[in-house]
């Protein structure tokens, strides 16, 4: 089973990093992507110069940026039965239904993080979970 939770600190460190390293090295972004597979354990950032209104990350103009493994993600999705804790409740995953449920709880659990991330840096966020139907533009609220 994995807690989420526990991650929490690990994702936002990532992802904040990840735009200031962007920020250093290109200059202040329009747009930073959040794309995740959450069966293969990854986060990208991803990056627009120009445009902040586009609903697909890979079509940001800096793709995979930087990336984040979690191989925890992995490991416990490639199990029977995997099981995970968000929000203190525990969702136990069912292969047999398809990853759209799965991605819906990870999105869930991204969706604060990301908008957390966008108020600290006043940029729009687009969160993207990997051959989903789960996508957000977030409007900033500093």
């Amino acid at each position: 089973m994995v807690n989420l939770k526990n991650h929490i600190e690990q994702v936002r460190d990532f992802l904040s990093l990840s735009i200031y390293r962007f920020k250093t090295k290109h200059g202040a972004p329009k747009l930073v992507g959040i794309y995740c597979c959450p069966r293969m354990g990854w986060i990208t950032t991803n990056f627009n110069l120009t445009n902040d209104n586009t609903d697909n990350c890979a079509d940001l103009e800096y793709v995979e940026f930087d990336i984040i493994e979690l191989e925890n993600w992995q490991n416990e999705y490639e199990k029977d039965s995997p099981k995970f804790v968000i929000h203190d409740r525990t969702v136990e995953h069912n292969h047999d239904l398809g990853d759209e449920h799965m991605n819906i709880i990870f999105f869930e659990y991204l969706k604060p993080i990301a908008k957390e991330i966008g108020d600290e840096f006043n940029i729009r966020i687009l969160l993207q979970k990997l051959d989903s139907e789960q996508t957000e533009l977030m409007k900033n609220e500093a």
